[in-house]
């Protein structure tokens, strides 16, 4: 509250002391003179009427105070910046660790399927190495190998195709034996012909030439020749056929039991 100044002035007095007039000589600031209310008293002694004149001046405190409220309000709103900020800290680093959790189990499902891929990967490595132990190309790398099965496979068909197409008696013999060596690796007709590039049906019409000169090579000399420029090979195995005796059939026969010929049958078209 504003402090309150009281001027005594007395009236109908002569006389003045000299504290009242230097009271009246004052005159305070037109910004902070007030006349708030006049009392008129009268003193017992000299019986004069004394005008109160009530002038407010400001308080020295008030600025102060206002002062030290805008500090406590700065105060207060720094205060809740940090707790905010502590908030959207303390939520950030959660969903940091949610994240890394999150991609730390998709590492650890990655590193698990490749895993198993490579177990399986060695062990099908593992059995191809074995079964080819016997080929030159062993000391190749396996994945390399591998990545140039196809490929291989291709041009060694492509190559025992035009390598093994009989034009003679000869040759007929040569792909048979192919054949042969092949089929007691495999186990299966079927592959030893895919393994050497030939056809399963074109072995069977000629394979009658190359038992009868495995059996019985006198008898194959006692057959009429084959004629290259008047003559196929398939009417040429037709004539050995047919000049079969019984007894060679069943010489014949016996060995495909015992598996020194191939067990396939013939066929003529």
């Amino acid at each position: 509250m504003p402090r309150k100044k009281t001027i005594s002035l007395k009236r109908n007095c002569p006389q003045r002391s000299e504290a009242e007039a230097d009271l009246l000589s004052e005159e305070p600031p037109e910004s902070s003179q007030k006349i708030h209310k006049v009392h008129h008293d009268k003193d017992d002694d000299n019986d004069l009427s004394v005008v109160a004149v009530e002038t407010i001046t400001p308080d020295p405190g008030q600025g102060d105070g206002s002062s030290s409220m805008v500090e406590k309000d700065k105060l207060m709103l720094m205060a809740q910046t940090i707790q905010t900020l502590k908030q959207e800290r303390d939520f950030l680093r959660q969903t940091v660790l949610k994240l890394s959790n999150r991609g730390a189990k998709k590492v650890k499902k990655v590193l698990d399927t490749s895993t198993e891929c490579s177990t399986s990967n060695t062990d099908e490595e593992s059995m191809t190495s074995s079964s080819s132990s016997d080929s030159p190309d062993s000391d190749i790398p396996r994945k390399k190998r591998k990545s140039h099965k196809k490929t291989k496979r291709a041009s060694r068909s492509k190559s025992t195709k035009h390598s093994t197409r009989a034009t003679t008696p000869d040759d007929v013999l040569r792909r048979y034996n192919k054949v042969f060596n092949a089929y007691k690796k495999e186990g299966s007709i079927s592959k030893a012909c895919a393994k050497v590039g030939v056809d399963r049906n074109t072995l069977a019409l000629t394979a009658v030439v190359a038992e009868i000169q495995l059996v019985d090579a006198e008898f194959y000399r006692s057959i009429p020749k084959f004629r290259t420029k008047e003559e196929k090979l398939f009417d040429f195995a037709k004539r050995c056929l047919q000049s079969l005796t019984t007894d060679l059939k069943s010489v014949i026969e016996n060995a495909k039991q015992e598996r020194k010929l191939l067990p396939i049958k013939y066929k003529f078209r």
